[in-house]
């Protein structure tokens, strides 16, 4: 396999050949050699300064028709390197919107089973502190902000809750300061629903450690294939493209 300056060095010959007028070349080679040959065999007359001076003038000319070509080459060569320039910005910069995009949802996702988990495991440690409280007593006294907390989306459950106790204390300004007492026994309603509570809480919680677990497992193989494909894109700009 050519290594890269081998390969640089075949593109360069190969420019030159193709920046070359190889049929003027061909003949001025050839003219000249002909000239060598003539002094040679003894015809001095062949060669005179009018002579001399057409071959430089031809020679001018092709020279100033190489470099000509290699400017038009170089202008083609500019061109054409701008446009795989930008196209390679354009790729890149919908490619940088992309790692962006997808790192705030993951990170919006995690944000949201985070607070989640954080409000299960608030009303987990309500709960655990009311079922050590029912051990202890057989009355207790909670506001309904704490009872909506605990119950938050039981709405049926907590409304059966708020008929077993008693209304011991109204706020007509505030409702949710409203205190209510709950007098229980092993089978009351308050204390079943508590620990049948205790337990989807904790379904729920397991729910979202699988479900954060899920992401972070989806965010690792995105961000491999993601890096596979960055490593592909700079192999084509040092293997491809010399």
């Amino acid at each position: 396999m050519l290594t890269k300056p081998q390969l640089q060095d075949l593109v360069q010959r190969r420019r030159d050949v193709q920046d070359l007028d190889l049929e003027w070349y061909l003949k001025q080679k050839n003219e000249i050699l002909e000239l060598i040959i003539e002094l040679k065999n003894g015809n001095r007359d062949v060669l005179n300064d009018e002579r001399i001076s057409e071959l430089e003038k031809n020679i001018q000319l092709g020279k100033k028709k190489t470099e000509l070509g290699l400017e038009l080459e170089l202008k083609k060569y500019h061109m054409t390197l701008k446009e795989v320039e930008n196209y390679d910005n354009q790729i890149r910069s919908i490619l940088t919107e992309y790692i962006i995009s997808a790192v705030a949802k993951y990170k919006q996702l995690n944000e949201k089973i985070d607070y989640a988990k954080k409000v299960l495991e608030s009303r987990e440690r309500l709960n655990n502190i009311i079922t050590e409280y029912f051990s202890k007593t057989k009355i207790i006294s909670l506001s309904l902000r704490e009872l909506k907390e605990l119950f938050e989306k039981e709405s049926t459950e907590l409304d059966m809750i708020l008929e077993s106790g008693r209304l011991v204390k109204e706020d007509k300004n505030e409702a949710l300061n409203n205190i209510y007492e709950f007098k229980f026994s092993k089978n009351s309603s308050f204390t079943l629903s508590t620990t049948e509570l205790s337990s989807k809480i904790k379904e729920q919680i397991a729910t979202c450690n699988e479900v954060s677990a899920s992401i972070e497992h989806s965010r690792q193989i995105w961000k491999e294939a993601t890096a596979k494909l960055i490593s592909l894109l700079d192999r084509i700009d040092e293997e491809v493209t010399l």
